[in-house]
């Protein structure tokens, strides 16, 4: 009989962890939820990170591809945020001024894309778009790689 309660009380003990599981990671969202994700959807580059940040540029709007290691990302603004992966949102520091930001905080390189006429309401998709947009992806070795790849794809 003992031995019957031991293990209803293990099966019960393995069901409460269980449930606290999920229920942490229905809260607290999966860490890829919380990654950086990019994707070029013809000749849009489409960016995301955090629960709530998500970007369009077009390239056709994209003067000028850079890559900048160790940047100074400044501050977090009002839609802009931290969490334990990433940096997202709109950022301010004294070289880009206001800018949009989706980058993996472990990584030291970054992809800085400098929209043309800086979000000019004349300048057509580009006149809701920061002047720059900062990101990263996967690792440093990657985000390099993708560098080069758009620079080639965009005519650079």
């Amino acid at each position: 009989m003992e031995t019957l309660l031991k293990k209803r009380a293990l099966i019960l003990n393995i069901i409460v962890f269980a449930g606290a599981l999920i229920l942490g990671s229905l809260y607290f969202g999966s860490s890829d939820a919380q990654a950086v994700k990019f994707s070029l959807d013809g000749r849009t580059v489409s960016l995301a990170a955090g629960r709530e940040f998500a970007l369009n540029v077009p390239l056709d709007e994209v003067d000028d591809i850079l890559l900048v290691r160790d940047p100074d990302f400044g501050g977090a603004l009002q839609d802009g945020g931290t969490n334990s992966r990433c940096r997202y949102g709109t950022w301010h520091n004294e070289e880009w001024g206001d800018y949009a930001l989706a980058a993996e905080q472990r990584l030291h390189n970054c992809i800085v894309l400098r929209v043309g006429d800086g979000g000019d309401e004349t300048a057509g998709d580009a006149g809701d778009l920061p002047e720059y947009v900062v990101f990263n992806y996967e690792s440093d070795t990657t985000t390099e790689s993708l560098h080069k790849a758009l620079r080639e794809y965009a005519g650079f």
